[in-house]
């Protein structure tokens, strides 16, 4: 590897994602989600009312990439999509009962990829690292 790479902070960031991402979908792989699907449901869960753009704005993700993550998400009938009651114009994404189920099923298996990271790393990293990535992301 060279020296730039290996100091990359990009390359360094996408690898690491890369390897996380990997751990969280095997062990959610029994529910059927991927783990930026469980993320995406999350969000949903916690944010009221939640529109297209708050989603998007939460993710950190285009309309268009938020559309196209949301697809298999209603058509395995975890969210649905509908007019606002308020703003017809605002469209406004509710978990299903099936939806608030299968987060039922995913929060454990999630729960155990996080202690996974904190037991590898110690929880004095962890805590710096999520500071540090926040940092990053503002």
């Amino acid at each position: 590897m060279h020296h730039e790479t290996e100091n990359c902070t990009g390359f360094n960031l996408r690898a690491a994602t890369r390897s996380l991402t990997r751990r969280y979908d095997e062990l959610m792989a029994g529910t059927g989600l991927l783990s930026t699907q469980f993320s995406i449901l999350n969000f949903i869960e916690r944010k009221k009312d939640c529109g297209m753009a708050d989603l998007a704005e939460g993710m950190d993700m285009d309309i268009s990439t938020v559309t196209r993550n949301l697809a298999p998400l209603v058509s395995a009938r975890y969210v649905a999509i509908r007019p606002s009651r308020y703003d017809k114009r605002r469209k406004e994404i509710r978990l299903t009962s099936n939806g608030k189920q299968i987060i039922q099923e995913a929060r454990p298996l999630w729960v155990q990829a996080q202690d996974e990271i904190v037991r590898k790393i110690g929880a004095k990293r962890y805590k710096e690292l999520l500071e540090t990535l926040r940092a990053i992301r503002s």
